[in-house]
């Protein structure tokens, strides 16, 4: 059995930007065409958009006048010019397009889905970010599957892989409009090509859909259709094809869609394409209220929700737009006048040890810390020294997340990502030799000795930042162990909690036994070459994905470090917004590690309370401490870590908060 709609409407929302600079020109071009005309508000006929949107949207914006009937009698009086240079100071403005008669069509070969376009309204923000809303109506009672059919297939209808001639195509039935081309192009006309929004990174393809849908209560309540109901309200809230087939315990699909079932009449839905009212006709009073609030001031949250993330991928475009510029700047600076460069001779082990030991031209603001380089008191080398050597500390660790996540010699991770294939070099299975050069008295000798195959064919900024079990020391040679029954064992207040010790920027030339030194100062980096190299990428990714600096700087810093091109691993990668980003964030992952650049990046980012790479929430991991050498290798919780997403923004202090009623606490606090 189907389930049949009583009533149900939908509106298209297609978000377009117009330059700021032309938004003077924009308003005089619709206040020219006789197709459009300016809507002015009348409070009890729009009390939801004098109530709720318009306020909102000045405050959005720190306006403080308000659109009143006097303003609006004297702007009329005004020449067309000056008022389209008055409406780019009000915050919001509506046109809507003159329809004499509803725009009709049919989707389908045969029966057929017959509709109407009833309304076309403009709500444009002197932001430049304007929407277009165009509201459809099927005639006829109608299955939801063909309503969602209808929705698929008219909302690509801009797409360039709609294919007019296609299964499912739309036609028009009005002497106005003869083809779906001719609407298309009537978008086109309205809201330009869009180009601003695209660079954004918002979709210009598609139209946003805005549904309700009234069925019946027999349909509803029907034991026997339960599953159906689920089944198609999760492809209406997603729009997907109405032949497609929805398992209820789809997961994939489900979580895609934030779902609030208002009654046990209503179920509101709400995913990345598109948002639904389902409800049943049990109270056709309520169910006409619920129509009305729906389509009046729901539609308008809706919209002023839009507005807020739209108006937030700009403003990051915009800041990003200014960051590239900065970086640009300062690369030439570094780059084409040789004022600084990647420390980089083609010895990557070599490098990367020697790029923390002596001034350089990588160095781009560094400090001559005292607390660098002594094995006495609180001294960063004393503490990253095992205690089995003579006055170390051995107290600072590196997690198993950071240990994973660094690659493998032959450019790929451990483990699969969405960017990179796993390499086929790494196991925790077995052991095998290690080779590594140390100290022989005054001479270097190379030494070998067995050493989990976790911790082999690793690439060289591992080494030089992980010191793992059964690791020789540098100047004594000594075979260095974690487990249970070692001398660095976790009994006593110091040692490390995951069974590594962090050797980045360690001397190695530091020990209190000869031929070491007991201290040996050298720079504290805080800003290096290499990490603007992957902020500029970054910020050129997030401009323009297709921009082959994205990858160029990307792929210095992995050179410098031994590793193939990205692009050679995985050609995909190429142009990919999303997978470039993901890979700039695992370079700077791993070539800033321990530089103080993570905790700031998880939170610019905001992946701090995600799972996966930027995870600052639950257990971070290590080898086991608490077991002897045969069970060490089993990765165990090592510390428990805390963060909420209110911890993205500090709480205002009280005293501050005391000072004005205006003022609003930071979400969460």
């Amino acid at each position: 059995m189907e389930l049949k709609t009583k009533y149900q409407y939908t509106y298209f929302i297609y978000p377009y930007i117009i330059k700021q600079k032309n938004l003077n020109r924009y308003f005089l071009s619709l206040l020219k065409n006789p197709s459009f005309e300016m809507k002015t508000f009348d409070k009890e006929k729009d009390e939801d958009l004098y109530s709720y949107f318009l306020p909102k949207v000045r405050n959005t914006m720190f306006w403080t006048l308000g659109l009143n009937r006097s303003k609006l009698t004297k702007f009329y009086d005004l020449d067309v010019a000056t008022q389209a240079t008055l409406l780019t100071e009000y915050p919001c403005t509506m046109f809507e397009y003159s329809l004499n008669e509803d725009i009709q069509g049919k989707a389908g070969k045969r029966d057929g889905i017959f509709f109407d376009i009833t309304n076309i309204t403009l709500v444009c923000l002197n932001t430049g970010i304007c929407f277009m809303l165009m509201k459809t109506m099927l005639e006829g009672e109608n299955s939801l599957a063909n309503i969602c059919n209808f929705n698929y297939k008219f909302r690509d209808i801009k797409s360039e892989a709609y294919d007019y001639r296609g299964y499912e195509n739309i036609k028009i039935q009005t002497d106005r409009f003869n083809t779906i081309k001719e609407i298309t192009d009537l978008i086109t006309e309205i809201t330009g090509e869009n180009k601003e929004a695209a660079k954004m990174n918002i979709d210009t393809n598609r139209f946003i859909t805005y549904s309700y849908a009234c069925i019946g209560q027999e349909d509803w309540n029907d034991n026997t259709n339960i599953e159906l109901l689920q089944k198609e309200f999760y492809k209406f809230v997603n729009v997907e094809k109405a032949d497609y087939i929805v398992d209820s315990c789809n997961e994939s699909l489900t979580n895609k869609v934030g779902i609030v079932e208002k009654s046990k009449n209503e179920i509101y839905g709400c995913s990345n394409v598109g948002t639904v009212l389902l409800t049943s006709d049990i109270n056709l009073e309520n169910c006409t209220k619920r129509q009305s609030e729906f389509e009046r001031q729901y539609l308008y949250q809706y919209i002023y929700n839009l507005y807020k993330k739209i108006s937030l991928k700009k403003l990051n475009y915009d800041f990003e737009k200014k960051s590239k510029s900065a970086k640009e700047e300062f690369i030439k600076f570094a780059d084409e006048e040789g004022n600084y460069e990647l420390l980089n001779t083609g010895n990557p082990s070599q490098d990367i040890y020697d790029l923390f030991q002596t001034y350089n031209k990588e160095i781009i603001w560094a400090t001559a810390a005292t607390s660098w380089g002594g094995m006495t008191n609180d001294m960063f080398d004393r503490r990253c020294t095992p205690r089995s050597e003579q006055n170390g500390m051995g107290c600072i660790g590196v997690t198993q997340e950071l240990v994973d996540d660094f690659y493998m010699k032959d450019g790929l991770p451990i483990q699969a990502t969405s960017y990179l294939p796993q390499s086929t070099l790494y196991t925790t299975e077995g052991f095998d030799k290690y080779t590594e050069t140390v100290k022989a008295g005054s001479k270097e000798v190379q030494v070998a000795n067995n050493v989990s195959n976790r911790f082999l064919n690793r690439e060289a900024r591992f080494y030089n930042t992980v010191f793992f079990q059964n690791r020789r020391w540098h100047v004594t040679n000594n075979v260095t162990q974690f487990h249970k029954g070692s001398p660095n064992e976790l009994s006593g207040t110091i040692y490390t909690h995951t069974g590594y010790m962090l050797y980045k920027r360690f001397n190695r030339e530091v020990s209190m036994k000869s031929p070491g030194v007991q201290n040996k100062f050298r720079p504290s980096i805080i800003f290096r070459l290499a990490d603007l190299y992957l902020l500029y990428a970054e910020a050129v990714n997030e401009i323009d994905p297709q921009d082959e600096r994205v990858l160029t700087y990307l792929n210095k810093v992995r050179q410098r470090a031994g590793l193939s091109n990205i692009e050679e691993l995985n050609p995909a990668i190429e142009g990919n917004q999303e997978l470039q980003r993901l890979a700039i964030q695992r370079e700077r992952r791993i070539e800033l590690a321990t530089e103080g650049q993570r905790y700031f990046d998880v939170r610019r980012w905001m992946i701090a309370d995600q799972d996966g790479e930027g995870r600052q929430f639950g257990y971070v991991h290590g080898m086991n401490m608490n077991a002897a050498e045969d069970k060490f290798y089993e990765e165990v919780e090592a510390s428990p870590i805390v963060f909420r997403r209110k911890m993205y923004l500090y709480p205002i202090p009280d005293d501050e908060m005391k000072k004005t009623e205006l003022l609003v606490q930071n979400p969460g606090w």
